[in-house]
Order: structure tokens, then sequence, then C-alpha cells
């Protein structure tokens, strides 16, 4: 095939895919009578039909990354393949970014031991962390790559000694409770965890049992987040709608009498109750955190933040159990910026 035809080809797959995914967006709301009668045929079937479309677009999508990846030199899965990764920067300028690098299930035992990530254009050794992932790991590493440019990066075994040293300074007593506070700790780790406070060269973030009430900006010496009465940063909020009968016409009512603002005059409002918050991951690349919520409307609730360690970066991870309702109703999840931070990344 030429390269014209190769050009033509791929040209009519990505409009193919295209297609799929408009088809979905369009019929996003179902049957017509989705809300008067969600258990019937029609309107289930036409739920799976209209998930079909965003599969049919999924599936050519990873059929031409898949062709991608292997003219770029990805290699077919074999035991005895290198833990060998090519990051491509396809930018017109330097990022600075995480790079998630995937071990198999049945490659792990390779670096059972322990491992390090180098950067082979260097020869550097990079900050890396593992964290789990579906049927293996994942090895995130920090990696600064130039514009346009390409960087091969290895996982490399390493033999863990186990070596017994006593700490000059630990910010935990004996029972492993830390509550003790220590300046230098920061400056060994560049992140210390205490009830109620997490720090690092570029946050300060602090909490108490209603939520986070602090997320203190070092490098500016700004404070990102307004002060709102009855709520805080990321505090869980429910909506709920309650209809005066449990009927198909009553609850397709109650939703024309909501407005676009999907909320009426009698909506209640709950707001979610901090149940614990603690330190789950401490490693080279960032801190874990995990605040456990009881939700109305909700089994479960829980928010992780990922603190980086390297850069001014949070990564905000949502877990949720949502109850099944036939009610309108709505969650939210509040992060009050200041005025002057209407744009904050």
């Amino acid at each position: 095939m030429t390269d014209k035809a190769k050009k033509e080809s791929l040209k009519n797959e990505i409009i193919e895919i295209e297609e799929f995914l408009l088809l979905f967006s369009e019929h996003t709301w179902g049957h017509s009578e989705s809300v008067y009668m969600p258990w019937t045929t029609a309107t289930n079937t036409l739920e799976m039909r209209n998930i079909s479309y965003a599969n049919r677009a999924h599936a050519l999508a990873y059929r031409l990354l898949d062709r991608l990846l292997v003219s770029k030199g990805d290699l077919l899965i074999s035991y005895n393949r290198p833990l060998t990764y090519k990051i491509i920067n396809p930018h017109n300028h330097d990022i600075t970014t995480i790079a998630k690098l995937y071990v198999d299930g049945f490659e792990t035992k390779k670096i059972e031991n322990g491992f390090t990530v180098i950067d082979k254009n260097s020869g550097k050794t990079l900050f890396a962390q593992q964290v789990y992932d579906s049927r293996g790991l994942l090895i995130l590493a920090h990696i600064n790559i130039p514009a346009n440019s390409e960087q091969y990066l290895e996982i490399l075994n390493k033999e863990k000694l186990r070596i017994f040293k006593i700490p000059l300074r630990e910010n935990h007593g004996s029972d492993e409770i830390t509550d003790i506070e220590d300046a230098n700790f920061l400056n060994l780790k560049n992140f210390s965890f205490m009830p109620g406070v997490a720090e690092t060269s570029f946050l300060k973030l602090k909490w108490n049992k209603t939520g986070i009430y602090s997320w203190y900006d070092k490098a500016n010496n700004k404070e990102l987040i307004s002060k709102i009465d009855n709520f805080s940063t990321l505090t869980p909020v429910y909506e709920f709608t309650p209809c005066e009968q449990y009927s198909s016409g009553k609850m397709c009512t109650v939703r024309k009498q909501m407005g676009r603002n999907r909320r009426a005059f009698n909506t209640e409002k709950n707001i979610g109750i901090l149940t614990n918050a603690k330190l789950i991951d401490d490693g080279d690349i960032y801190g874990s955190l995990e605040f456990s919520y009881n939700l109305k409307g909700t089994s479960y609730f829980k928010i992780i933040l990922n603190i980086h360690k390297h850069q001014p970066r949070v990564d905000i991870l949502v877990k949720i159990n949502k109850d099944s309702a036939w009610e309108p109703e709505n969650v939210y999840l509040p992060f009050h910026c200041r005025k002057e931070y209407p744009n904050m990344d």
C-alpha cells in the first residue's frame, strides 16, 4: 500500500470513529420514556444500543493505537522482553510529567527485590514509585523531556538490603502515631504528614473534622481557597428531590418543575461527614491521603489526594458507590477558589 493510500485509509478510519462517537453523544438521554418506565425492554435495549456506539468507537481507536505503537517499536507480549520503554514528546515545548510504565503480572517477578528507573539517554536514576494496577504494576517515573524528542527509560532489578539503623529524627513514636513535629523532617523527605496537616515544598494542606479548610501555595505565599460557611473544600454534597407519589407520571412531573438548575424548592441538601483521613502511600513521586466520608445517597465515598513532591501538583481521585434512586438527585464536589485565582490549574 502506498503512503497516499495509507493516509487515505487512516482518514476514513478516523471519520468512522468520529461518527460512532457522534451517535453516542447524540442519544445519551436514551428512550423517550426512560423516566416513565426505566424497566421496559425498549428503554434498556436502546441504552445497550447507545453503549454499543461507544464500544465500537473504542475498539476502532485501540486498533489504530496498536498499529501506531507497533510502528514506534512496541514489542509483543513475551516473558523475556526487556523492561525498556520509549517516551515520546510530540509537543513543541519541553514537558515535566509523570511517565506511567506498565509491568504485566508475569513480569513483576523480575523486580520483586526492588527496582530503579534509569534514563538511558543520560544514565541518570529517576525518582520512581510503584502502584498496583490491573493484573500488574504501574511504575511511575518523574521525567523532564525536551520538545519533539524521544526518551528511553529502563526498569532495573535492585536487591533490597535489610539494613537496620536507628534514625536520628522521626515524626512518630514507637506507637506509630505521627504527631511529632520536626522542622528538619520536611527537608529530609520533601513530604510530611501529621493529623490535620500535610506539607511539601510547594503546598501546605490543612483539615479538621469538617474537612479541608486550607490549601496554601508556599511558592507564592497565597491561600488558594476561600472560606465558605457550612462547606469545606472537596467535601461532597448530595441533593435529593422527593416525589409526592412513587409513580411514573410523578417522576416525570417533578423533573419538569425543576428547570435547568436541576433543583426544586423542596430539594434536600446533604453534606458529607468526614469520618477518617489517613496516609495510605508515601513514595518518591507523591504521598497519598485518603479522606473517607459518610454521604447520604451513597454506600461508599472516598477522595484520594496524590500530593506530588517534585512539582506543584495534586491529583484528585474520587471513589463512589452510588445508591439507586428513581427520584432526581445530584452529587457535587466543591472547590472554593479565591476570586484572584479563577483559572487555577
